[in-house]
């Protein structure tokens, strides 16, 4: 029998608890390979840190709908750092929430096969599920080394016939691919709907090498997810990926607009989109400090500021603030203040 209505917290912030592992790499895991297992309705984990498991930090049940994950730190997973488990092919968790945790590896992904070859991670890999939210998530180092077995993998990975999803106001840093809704053709849709809106995603130059430049794609993913929207997101690639945004397979209706990037979009394999008010021209100039991946703009982005249409569905920025702030709105997902950029903290 499920106990549901369970909460699992810190008293305060999350450094106060830890649950520490025994390694993401230690095969000797002992009883304990994942952090927290959930089968039971609207389970919440916050203000908390857990760290070193070899397989999932926190992982859901099908019958775990509408889980909370908030304010909590996850470092150093053997595979994804949070897992929903679908249940056949229609029903999976509905409605999560995950928002203003950090998700990271502090040097660099795992280095042993865990199962299925070395290199299996994701931030999150959500499967056959409903109208979870994504919000004020700081997504840093998914980043795996030529010699693993896996070269791209999404740090937000919402695939295998889910819907509706809303991923905003995240921070990326050096990941091989930020967002994903969908990942294959598949029955219907891998992924139906949703939106990715202010966003910031930032690589290091020199990250890729150049026989993954060459393999890659782009950093957002909309594959096989047709009526997806893509609005006000920041992309700085620096070279390290061919396009910023890319819609493959069934991909019908897919709107990508307003978005500030340093790379094309593309699209194949029968996907298509409509798009306006995007710029392709982004350069660490603009930014207050490309280098760390704050990518709120300086006063002197001009191309940017006061440059984009209104979208109806979008009335804020990466930070919550109004948009206009101006005479029109910015390009990107930051809407530029004189009274200065905010401290990020997570």
């Amino acid at each position: 029998m499920n106990v549901n209505n369970v909460t699992i917290r810190g008293a305060s912030g999350c450094q106060d608890v830890i649950l520490v592992g025994r390694g993401m790499d230690n095969a000797n895991y002992g009883n304990v390979p994942h952090g927290i297992w959930s089968n039971a309705l609207h389970t919440v984990v916050a203000h908390l840190t857990i760290r070193d498991v070899y397989t999932h930090p926190i992982i859901f049940n099908d019958d775990a709908q509408s889980p909370h994950v908030y304010n909590v730190k996850l470092l150093n997973a053997g595979k994804q750092f949070i897992k929903a488990n679908p249940n056949g092919p229609t029903a999976g968790v509905d409605n999560g929430l995950v928002e203003y945790s950090v998700l990271e590896y502090t040097a660099g992904p795992p280095a042993t096969d865990h199962g299925v070859g070395i290199g299996y991670t994701n931030g999150m890999s959500i499967h056959t599920a409903n109208n979870w939210i994504i919000r004020g998530n700081l997504f840093k180092n998914f980043h795996t080394p030529d010699s693993s077995a896996y070269h791209w993998n999404p740090a937000v990975l919402v695939w295998n016939r889910s819907t509706n999803t809303l991923t905003e106001r995240n921070t990326f840093i050096n990941v091989d691919r930020a967002v994903a809704y969908g990942l294959h053709a598949n029955t219907g849709a891998d992924h139906q709907g949703g939106i990715i809106r202010n966003n910031f995603i930032s690589m290091q130059p020199g990250l890729m090498s150049p026989s993954r430049i060459a393999d890659s794609d782009a950093q957002i993913l909309v594959w096989d997810s047709p009526g997806t929207q893509v609005f006000h997101n920041t992309i700085l690639t620096n070279g390290n990926v061919v396009n910023a945004i890319e819609v493959r397979f069934n991909t019908a209706g897919a709107e990508i607009r307003n978005n500030l990037t340093d790379a094309p979009l593309g699209a194949r394999d029968g996907g298509s989109y409509s798009e306006s008010g995007n710029l392709y021209t982004a350069n660490a100039s603009m930014f207050v400090n490309a280098t760390s991946g704050d990518l709120h703009l300086q006063a002197t982005a001009t191309a940017v500021i006061d440059q984009a249409p209104p979208l109806t569905n979008v009335l804020d920025d990466i930070d919550g603030n109004p948009r206009p702030s101006g005479a029109a709105y910015d390009i990107g997902a930051n809407e530029f203040s004189a009274n200065g950029a905010p401290c990020i903290t997570y």
